[in-house]
């Protein structure tokens, strides 16, 4: 009777482990990286778990897939922001020098 429930839980752990691995994939290429990061971490923790006990590896690797595109989509929004920080603050200047400007007429 134990033996099934310990299986029965190791199955319910794989299955939730591929279901976010795949929905970290997905949500990656619906421009949801910090999304996918974290189902990519539950993931590769609940696949670690499986792998402990002699169960699938497979939504582990779904994991590491997800969260390794999920970093790489955070960083790509990271380096746009940097590259604009000088085109947002010379927006910026002219509102201000504008503003200025109309305040003094």
């Amino acid at each position: 009777m134990e033996d099934d429930r310990s299986r029965t839980t190791l199955h319910q752990m794989e299955t939730a482990s591929l279901v976010c691995g795949v929905l970290s994939i997905v949500f990656y290429f619906l421009s949801l990286g910090f999304v996918s990061m974290i189902l990519g971490i539950v993931a590769i923790v609940l696949g670690n778990r499986c792998r402990r006990q002699g169960g699938s590896v497979t939504g582990f690797v779904c994991g590491i897939i997800g969260t390794s595109l999920g970093v790489l989509m955070v960083l790509e929004a990271l380096m746009i922001l940097i590259g604009l920080r000088p085109f947002i603050d010379s927006l910026f200047d002219l509102f201000l020098h504008t503003h200025h400007s109309m305040r003094l007429v």
